[in-house]
């Protein structure tokens, strides 16, 4: 039709399942059609807010990580929307890819970690399915090195317990770089005794030790 929406489209959106289903099951009808906003049926029903609609179309074996004219999966306008935890671990749950990364490398992890005030139980949800929390960004950033900068220690220590990577010696985030720049010296002496250590090819970590406010000299 004139707003690029196949038979099948129209017919699931219109909830007229037993006519999708059979244009699905047997007349090669594709779920995975988009109309001519690229709005996919799973934006649509997240739109509406309309979780059940979005469990049926999940059954029903839809693409859960379709982008709209916006380059956005579900997933994204979700943990950019409404930050809710339960809405996030359902939709991975149903298919959305977890490890999605944007166009500077991030994953949703680097994103949470950026924000002032970042979610635990968002942060939480995406350890539990299993986002790479090992993830270098086009800045040469760990997760891990953004919760330093920004003192989310929490967060930061559970991805040290994680035994999350800390060595990346060609960065000058490297996490034990973010502890000097930060002057913290319980997160340099806990980088080190997790295996930290001064080879750092971008910054002289023991001339930044050696300025610290924390060094003693024996």
């Amino acid at each position: 039709n004139k707003k690029g929406q196949t038979i099948t489209f129209l017919a699931f959106l219109n909830r007229d399942d037993e006519i999708a289903e059979m244009l699905q099951d047997h007349y090669n009808g594709n779920i995975n059609d988009q109309d001519g906003s690229k709005n996919s049926l799973v934006h649509l029903a997240y739109n509406q807010g309309d979780m059940k609609r979005i469990e049926y179309l999940s059954r029903r074996r839809i693409n859960m990580n379709l982008k709209d004219r916006n380059g956005k999966t579900v997933l994204e306008i979700a943990f950019f929307g409404n930050d809710d935890s339960t809405t996030l671990d359902f939709l991975i749950r149903k298919g959305s890819n977890v490890n999605i990364l944007d166009d500077q490398n991030n994953t949703f992890l680097h994103h949470l970690l950026y924000k002032k005030n970042p979610n635990e139980d968002v942060f939480r949800v995406m350890i539990k399915r299993g986002i790479d929390y090992n993830a270098i960004n086009k800045n040469g950033q760990f997760p891990i090195s953004i919760a330093i900068r920004n003192s989310h220690d929490k967060l930061g220590y559970e991805l040290l317990k994680l035994n999350c990577k800390i060595l990346n010696r060609k960065s000058e985030h490297e996490p034990i770089v973010e502890a000097l720049n930060r002057g913290s010296k319980r997160w340099f002496e806990t980088l080190v005794n997790y295996g930290a250590d001064a080879m750092n090819e971008k910054v002289g970590v023991i001339a930044k030790y050696i300025k610290s406010n924390f060094f003693q000299f024996n």
